[in-house]
């Protein structure tokens, strides 16, 4: 594949197609797909309560996914991580978790963009779970509510704006 188109479903997969046969990538994770639901620190407890509903972003060889989240069930939902996989490959680079250990949710189920003159990656974070109640959410959850600008390369954070504190 010389040119290619990236989705995410609802089923939580990313997936690389050949842009001239609409053909999968064979190259690109197992036959074209990676399952992006196998490495969360809180599994999915029913169908679609872990998605992906917004594209993929693309910057230099990275393609790169946040999620969708039911953050309103529990307070350990699935992390809301934001992952960046090798553009041919789809091998994981780096793995960006806005409450890593804390709690679930916090994703990024909107559409992401980046600056490839700065090397950011910017990501709307959502909130943290459960989403009505926030006696069930420890820690400050600092990238919860946030706007958040990555380094494309590392995924680690060049600067963050949060909206609302611990709403």
């Amino acid at each position: 594949c010389t040119m290619r188109v990236y989705l995410g479903t609802v089923d939580a997969r990313l997936i690389a197609l050949d842009a001239a046969t609409g053909k999968s990538c064979a190259g690109f994770g197992n036959r074209g797909t990676v399952d992006l639901g196998h490495d969360l620190l809180n599994p999915p407890a029913f169908p679609g309560e872990y998605e992906v509903t917004s594209p993929p972003l693309v910057i230099g060889n990275l393609v790169i996914v946040g999620s969708s989240i039911g953050d309103n069930n529990r307070a350990d939902a699935p992390s809301g991580v934001v992952r960046a996989y090798d553009a041919r490959t789809g091998a994981q680079r780096w793995r960006w978790d806005p409450v890593p250990g804390r709690t679930g949710a916090a994703n990024a189920w909107s559409v992401m963009s980046a600056d490839p003159g700065l090397g950011l990656v910017f990501v709307p974070v959502g909130s943290a779970s459960p989403d009505f109640y926030g006696g069930d959410r420890l820690g400050q959850n600092l990238y919860a509510n946030s706007v958040v600008a990555l380094h494309a390369s590392t995924g680690q954070p060049a600067w963050s704006f949060q909206v609302v504190h611990h709403d």
